[in-house]
């Protein structure tokens, strides 16, 4: 697993949108179908591999977007740490 962190607006859905886009059975998860209806406006060549996370979906391999806010709705509240197995991507993109 590979954390991408970053500021807002730094390029982090970018990424993972280029990432979606090399394989078709990818997904994208986000936190709400309002975020959802907005990236599929703005990357419509990818629309369908992306999904709301209440929703049913199906992908081989999945990224999430803006883990934090998913957290939040499914523990009702502010999540302050969380641990992972992985590596950790730190984006500068501006």
């Amino acid at each position: 697993m590979l954390f991408l962190g970053g500021a807002r607006q730094s390029g982090k859905t970018t990424e993972l949108i280029r990432w979606l886009a090399q394989d078709e059975k990818r997904g994208l998860l986000t936190f709400s179908q309002q975020r959802k209806k907005q990236l599929q406006e703005q990357w419509p060549e990818v629309e369908k591999q992306i999904f709301a996370y209440d929703e049913k979906w199906q992908a081989d391999n999945v990224a999430i977007d803006d883990v934090e806010f998913i957290l939040q709705k499914m523990f009702k509240g502010k999540v302050e740490k969380v641990s992972f197995s992985g590596h950790v991507m730190l984006t500068h993109l501006q």
